[in-house]
């Protein structure tokens, strides 16, 4: 019996809008899901297998998307030969926990999940990881290092607890400020939860999207504290970026404001082993569009396949 079923999973075709006809069509006939435990929580998975064993791209998601919502890239990846396994974090999509409220913590131990599920269930010749955004920073922190992942393509790399990573939201000070508040708001158990719209450009992760977003049916209202305050707190990368020998492709983002290029890359520099530095020209943050999800995921294929991915019998890579 397959721990496998087919379809998305869900009851509500929403989904959908964020793609063409025919791109909703194809995602429902290769697409199967299934739920794992993790951290105590219901953990929904969705699958693009192949029917033979292939190199496969584990990812996650960002804190504003679920992972239904990426299924552009996860095509691109798919037709070009890889097995993509996805998760929607704790408290997003279609997992289980409260709404908005995964910790840093949580992501790190999905992810370690997640491999250990894959590894179990899934056929392949070879691992690696793809991240959006702090799916990104937390594949780092769990598999740098790892001999069970061959090579990561990070789209952000920053550590846990740097004031740099808010510049969006002000000055220096303020963002210290900011973030001894919530990390002593944390620590006294207080109920108090951030409106995500308010608190992140939404704009510049949805771009022109941001309407239809709004109206999914599974989008949600706020961060809860337990959640900022995990970002806010310093935490060091098991192992240093200097002392990082799995081969790190990290794509920046040109016009993204929520973390700059410039940051991105300072922390890519720092990267002692095989590496490889994407700019994404005059590229938001993020975006649903073909031209980007096309530009993404070819570099993010080229380099899996310079790192030894073999897709045999690929079909297209990307269409645009």
């Amino acid at each position: 019996m397959s721990v496998f079923s087919p379809g998305p999973g869900i009851a509500d075709d929403y989904w959908k809008r964020y793609y063409s006809s025919e791109e909703a069509q194809e995602i429902g006939e290769k697409i199967s899901h299934t739920t794992i435990p993790s951290g105590g929580l219901p953990i929904h998975m969705r699958f693009y297998l192949q029917d033979r064993p292939a190199p496969t791209i584990m990812m996650l998601h960002g804190l504003l998307p679920y992972g239904l919502m990426l299924g552009k890239v996860h095509l691109a990846w798919h037709r070009a030969g890889f097995n993509v396994v996805n998760a929607d974090l704790p408290g997003f999509g279609l997992s289980g926990g409260p709404r908005g409220g995964a910790t840093i913590p949580q992501l790190i131990q999905l992810w370690r999940d997640v491999i250990a599920f894959t590894e179990r269930e899934v056929d392949s010749t070879s691992i690696f990881t793809a991240g959006q955004a702090e799916d990104s920073v937390t594949s780092y922190y769990t598999f740098a290092n790892d001999p069970r992942v061959r090579a990561m393509s990070l789209h952000l790399l920053l550590e846990y607890g740097d004031v740099e990573n808010l510049d969006w939201q002000g000055n220096h000070m303020k963002i210290r400020a900011m973030m001894l508040m919530v990390r002593a708001s944390h620590a006294l158990k207080l109920g108090y939860n951030f409106d995500a719209q308010k608190n992140v450009p939404w704009e510049d992760v949805m771009g022109p999207d941001v309407e239809l977003t709004l109206g999914d049916p599974l989008v949600f209202e706020h961060y809860t504290l337990g959640l900022v305050a995990s970002m806010a707190k310093p935490m060091k990368p098991p192992v240093l970026f200097e002392d990082c020998r799995t081969p790190c492709q990290v794509v920046g983002s040109e016009k993204g404001r929520l973390w700059p290029c410039a940051h991105n890359r300072k922390a890519f520099e720092r990267l002692g082993g095989p590496k490889e530095w994407v700019l994404l020209e005059g590229a938001p943050q993020w975006s649903f569009h073909d031209d980007f999800a096309s530009t993404y995921a070819s570099n993010v294929i080229r380099w899996f396949r310079e790192n030894g991915a073999e897709t045999k019998g690929a079909e297209r890579a990307v269409e645009a």
